[in-house]
């Protein structure tokens, strides 16, 4: 499939697509404590560009989490594209979704770690 975005000429295949997203997850799984403050701080600054309504409290966030949580996954799925692009630069396209498959595995288990030592330090 050939995209064309911004007058470039971008060919995609399927594998181009799921190591971006492969990446994407991995990154955001790796980097989740950024993920959730930038979600957080898109959120609250989206809360504060527009007017509150009298019958909403001033703290609710709700109706902007989703455009927060989508723009952090966007900007994920970018920087997983870009992650894709140079494994498949430097090691050749049928490394590219293997990589991605490990980096996600890597990042899932890491999280999995983060999350038991951060409930082992509360108790």
């Amino acid at each position: 499939m050939i995209v064309h975005f911004l007058g470039l000429t971008v060919p995609l295949d399927a594998a181009d697509i799921a190591g971006a997203g492969l990446w994407a997850v991995a990154l955001s799984l790796g980097f989740s404590p950024l993920n959730q403050r930038l979600t957080e701080g898109l959120a609250q600054g989206l809360a504060r560009l527009k007017p509150s309504r009298p019958g909403r409290p001033a703290g609710d966030f709700a109706p902007f989490d989703l455009v927060a949580s989508l723009a952090t996954g966007g900007l994920f799925l970018g920087i997983g594209a870009l992650c894709n692009w140079a494994v498949d630069a430097g090691l050749g396209h049928s490394w590219a979704v293997s990589m991605g498959l490990m980096a996600c595995v890597g990042c899932g288990v890491y999280e999995l770690g983060r999350q038991d030592g951060e409930r082992h330090r509360e108790e």
